[in-house]
């Protein structure tokens, strides 16, 4: 199966259980352009199945067509009261929990109706059974469950679609897969989740029981990019998370805590690299050292820090609350640094004094005069 550029979609190859969409199980040896119902707009993405084959639209609608055992592609309604009745009158051999209109093989591209509550973005197709991810980052599951490959809790086999919770509450799921007898889900929150058949290290690791159920966290702060099953096998391709970022109240004192280490540490910085007096020191051979024009530039700028009110708003308050001392700066002979010490509004921050809010906004300044000096002649600060 594929489909080109403008979305139109076509098949070849082994055509049994309807698998192509063709109308029939004739193979097929080169390919057929294939027909979808109107208005379901265009194909979005499309995913192959042993025998049987899904789409999905730009709209949230699933089509399907091959094989339906176990209503995996959820093809089928239950009868209701008024149907069955209908289908006794005509036929004498009706079974218990006879099925509306039963589909075993679906030849042609059908709307799985089943699914219109959902608007689906992700979509995965097994030997048996099928699993959907909507809008809402929700896992919604169809067909066998025979190894709780549903995640619905047990092994129950159930008509409709089975949303999966449990450890999935509260997770945004962003891709999923289906293997022959389990499931996988990768989520927004770098973590990877898998449920149903744990033979042969199905769910990479031995658990002791032969079925889970229930979503189970297999690999965490791993953002998977590539999500992949056939069979019993699994393949993801991920990428470690160097940072988690992880949203939690954090108190007033905390936070002035954290800043105050932060601006000594980049101040005590400052005070080393930017020293006048280091920056007027002659030329050397030695690599380290910082040349004689860059140390002209910056003895010679003057300027109004402006650009840093709110940094050196924020650093007064801090400096204020925890008596932070700030060293004083070295200017040059002739030209005084003039950094503005007046807020947004033309107001003196009322929390400190002039001298230590004029210091801070100095070095502040001072700070981005020189990483901007430093860029533009490729010049790395060192660690």
């Amino acid at each position: 199966m594929a489909f080109a550029r403008d979305h139109t979609l076509f098949s070849w190859g082994n055509g049994e259980m309807g698998k192509l969409g063709t109308g029939d199980e004739d193979d097929r040896v080169v390919p057929v352009r294939i027909d979808l119902p109107n208005a379901q707009g265009q194909v979005v993405q499309l995913v192959c199945g042993p025998d049987a084959t899904m789409a999905l639209s730009e709209y949230g609608v699933v089509l399907a067509w091959g094989n339906n055992e176990h209503n995996k592609l959820g093809l089928n309604a239950k009868a209701g009261v008024l149907a069955r009745w209908r289908a006794q009158a005509k036929s004498k051999q009706l079974e218990v929990g006879i099925e509306v209109g039963s589909v075993r093989v679906g030849l042609l591209p059908k709307v799985v109706q089943s699914l219109r509550p959902y608007r689906i973005q992700r979509l995965a197709v097994g030997a048996s059974h099928a699993a959907f991810v909507d809008n809402n980052g929700r896992v919604i599951t169809l067909g066998s469950n025979t190894h709780g490959q549903r995640g619905s809790g047990g092994t129950e086999c159930k008509l409709r679609p089975v949303v999966v919770s449990d450890a999935l509450l509260g997770e945004k799921v962003t891709d999923v897969a289906c293997g022959d007898s389990f499931t996988l889900a990768s989520t927004s929150s770098n973590t990877l989740f898998g449920w149903g058949s744990t033979q042969h290290v199905r769910l990479g690791e031995s658990v002791g029981v032969a079925n889970v159920p229930t979503p189970r966290q297999l690999l965490e702060n791993l953002r998977v990019s590539c999500l992949s099953t056939r069979g019993a096998l699994t393949a993801v391709l991920t990428e470690e998370v160097k940072e988690s970022h992880v949203a939690r109240h954090v108190s007033d004192t905390e936070i002035a805590a954290s800043t105050t280490a932060s601006v000594s540490n980049t101040l005590d910085q400052v005070d080393t690299l930017t020293s006048i007096s280091e920056l007027t020191a002659d030329d050397s051979d030695d690599d380290d050292d910082i040349p004689s024009w860059l140390a002209a530039e910056v003895a010679d700028a003057a300027f109004i820090a402006d650009n840093t009110l709110q940094r050196s708003e924020h650093a007064s308050a801090v400096t204020t609350e925890t008596n932070l001392q700030v060293p004083t700066p070295v200017a040059s002979n002739d030209n005084q640094l003039q950094p503005s010490s007046v807020d947004q509004d033309g107001q003196r921050c009322g929390g400190c004094s002039n001298d230590q809010h004029d210091r801070v906004a100095s070095l502040l300044a001072r700070i981005a005069l020189l990483e901007t000096l430093l860029q533009e002649h490729g010049i790395e600060l060192p660690p």
